[in-house]
């Protein structure tokens, strides 16, 4: 998720508010919620109230490359 460059709404709780500025550069939801020590459902819909407004964007991540999880799991293996 990234902020939009767009005029804050005055009505914003501080969830929200907090919400968009850890935004400021891509953010995963799942990273956000923690941050804001809220379930990662109630951020959800935070979250898409915000898409609604404009003031927030979501982007699909990208899968991580074959290569580097099989590196990942020889790494693990390795370790056992």
């Amino acid at each position: 998720m990234t902020t939009r460059q767009a005029p804050r709404p005055l009505r914003l709780n501080p969830e929200e508010r907090t919400l968009l500025d850890l935004c400021a550069r891509p953010t995963a939801l799942a990273e956000t919620a923690a941050r804001l020590g809220l379930p990662l459902g109630l951020t959800r819909v935070l979250a898409s109230d915000l898409v609604v407004q404009g003031l927030l964007t979501v982007s699909e991540s990208v899968p991580p490359e074959v290569r580097l999880l099989r590196d990942v799991l020889a790494g693990l293996r390795r370790m056992t």
